[in-house]
């Protein structure tokens, strides 16, 4: 054990125990005799140390808030050789702050458990520990049951919590290739009859099931390709060149149908920012593998520091858990991640509005081939909210159509004008007014812009589906040269074909993103430690994404390229595009450090 991690940091605390059986032996199948039984008392004195959070470059993040590392219970399962489950205790005296320079262990605690009913000789072999556990938690009636429960089996927020304290329980890692790798052995030197007499303490090692990420801004950060420039007197908000189509700086009177385009200086006001994509459910303890060091393209077990840096999540190796599709939302199978919006993530508190704030999460990994065929489904993500202003800080309805942005109602007239130029558009309202009888071409007025889910949006006429329309069928402009326009063979009234030309502007040409009230999210995949400087692009790594308890993961945003995804529902629930598709239009750029906490720092260029 290197110096560094016999700095310790968890407090000390001492208390006796008496260890009886667990009351409800007979639902796990064990008899308090056998083996382990007798008449005696034996002590067993503990220390526990909680493993501190990792960083990319190896380094360890000793928390600074109390509310990470507060500890109401200590839970102790003890199972015998045969990996049975023998009897629990339960003990917990408190604690103190550690100094913050305990490296690898973030705290350290001890304590004296008294086994009751045990003779001199076998003794329990192994001990499964979990800090604040929650309520009604039972543990398996073996360790290999024990590995597969979920830490609060009704969660839908990742069950990593037990009310507001966050649930520990032994680190899982590689111990020698025999012995289970969420347990800490015990040997008959662990134990002695006496309390008077202090046996070979037992130091067992726990880590949080919560993951951490947090988020700063580094403008003008080295290697940035566009330093984010702070708009002065404005906080969280910064400048961007964007090409607008119609505005001020058109001369509209003279030339009202051309589109004009210039480029102006907007700003981008960063709103706050939330976790998307998390997962549901969480195992009460971590589950590994063997992988080689290779294979995750860092060391992943390190028995020095009692821990691992990846695991298999709840969600793990399953390529049917969930499928999202942000054009067809309702195409979805079983859904293992929490998905929100814009609007429910203000509503329940997720959104945090200052970027430095914590958020924390269930554990979500999975393989490498599941990731790249499935992204948006699999990865958990950050979501950071803004909008588009102009100089005045008044957000825009804008519209991005081909790299370039119109201000709503301009867009709405190019489309029009586009279908008119290309010989389409043949649809009239009738009025009339005395004996004056008149027909109009769809205008502006007749139509609006509408979403299509993830905010996409197309044209849309504004009338029944059963109004009238008229189509221009002859030479002049008596009432005898327009005729009613009939449903076609399909069955379409005349709308609904006026709908479907409109709708086509986009199928036929590219999508439209629309950005209501300027509002728009960057959504940011968290990358986990392995990150090569080449690869198949269309490939995803293991462990090249995902997020693992006990690690903090730092996105550091350090450019603003481009504006983010537009949003036109802010109810609407959010699910991204793919981050990998080479057409993407919006571009994210990230370092990230994963720390312990393990810190995984993440650069992002928006």
């Amino acid at each position: 054990m290197n110096g560094e991690m016999k700095n310790t940091f968890l407090a000390g605390f001492a208390a006796v125990l008496a260890l009886t059986g667990c009351s409800s032996e007979s639902d796990y199948g064990t008899e308090p005799g056998g083996d382990v039984a007798g008449n005696g008392t034996a002590y067993m004195t503990v220390r526990i140390s909680n493993v501190a959070t990792r960083a990319a470059e190896g380094g360890f993040d000793q928390s600074k808030d109390r509310t990470e590392h507060d500890i109401i219970s200590a839970d102790f399962y003890f199972y015998d050789e045969a990996q049975t489950f023998v009897t629990r205790a339960n003990v917990w005296n408190g604690g103190a702050e550690n100094d913050g320079t305990g490296g690898n262990i973030e705290f350290n605690g001890n304590t004296v458990v008294a086994l009751k009913g045990l003779s001199a000789k076998g003794f329990p072999k192994y001990v499964v520990t979990v800090l604040n556990c929650p309520q009604g938690f039972e543990p398996g009636r073996t360790l290999t049951e024990m590995g597969q429960l979920l830490a609060v089996a009704n969660a839908a927020d990742g069950g990593f919590l037990a009310g507001d304290k966050f649930i520990m329980s032994t680190s899982s890692y590689i111990h020698d290739g025999e012995t289970p790798d969420f347990v800490t052995e015990l040997t008959d030197d662990n134990f002695v009859n006496d309390p008077g007499q202090i046996s070979t303490p037992v130091t067992i090692y726990v880590e949080r099931l919560a993951a951490k990420v947090t988020m700063t801004i580094e403008a003008g950060a080295d290697g940035a390709t566009s330093p984010l420039v702070p708009v002065a007197g404005k906080e969280d908000t910064y400048e961007m060149k964007l090409t607008i189509a119609g505005g001020s700086n058109a001369d509209t009177e003279t030339d009202p149908d051309k589109i004009h385009v210039g480029a102006e200086t907007m700003q981008i006001r960063f709103l706050g920012w939330t976790l998307n994509a998390t997962a549901k459910k969480s195992l009460m303890m971590k589950h590994i593998k063997d992988w080689s060091n290779d294979e995750l393209g860092f060391v992943w077990n390190v028995r020095d520091f009692f821990r691992s840096y990846w695991g298999m999540s709840y969600n793990y190796d399953d390529a049917a858990y969930t499928y999202l599709d942000a054009q067809n939302p309702e195409i979805r199978a079983t859904d293992a991640l929490n998905y929100t919006s814009y609007s429910a993530a203000l509503e329940n508190g997720a959104m945090r509005s200052k970027l430095s704030d914590a958020i924390y999460c269930a554990e979500n990994t999975n393989t490498g081939a599941i990731v790249t065929s499935n992204p948006a489904g699999t990865i958990t993500t950050a979501l950071l909210f803004a909008e588009i202003t102009d100089a005045e800080g008044r957000p825009l309805d804008l519209v991005r159509y081909n790299g370039m942005f119109f201000q709503e109602p301009h867009y709405i007239a190019y489309v029009l004008n586009n279908k008119k130029n290309l010989g389409g558009l043949n649809y009239y309202v009738k009025s009339e007014e005395g004996t004056t009888v008149r027909f109009d071409q769809v205008g502006t007025d007749d139509v609006e812009i509408v979403g299509r889910n993830g905010g996409y949006v197309i044209v849309k006429s504004k009338f029944d589906k059963d109004a009238v329309l008229y189509a221009h069928t002859g030479a002049g402009q008596a009432v005898e040269d327009y005729t009613q326009i009939a449903a076609d063979e399909a069955g379409k009234t005349a709308v609904e074909q006026l709908d479907a030309e409109l709708a086509g502007f986009n199928v036929e040409g590219s999508d439209a993103i629309a950005y209501k009230g300027g509002l728009m999210y960057y959504d940011i995949p968290i990358q986990h430690l392995n990150n090569p400087a080449t690869r198949d692009p269309k490939q995803v790594l293991e462990a090249e994404y995902g997020v693992v308890r006990n690690h903090v993961y730092v996105l550091n945003i350090t450019s603003l390229t481009n504006p983010g995804m537009g949003i036109f529902d802010p109810d609407e629930i959010i699910i991204p595009d793919d981050p990998f598709k080479e057409d993407k239009l919006y571009q994210v750029g990230a370092d990230i450090k994963v720390l312990s906490w393990k810190i995984v720092e993440q650069n992002v260029e928006l």
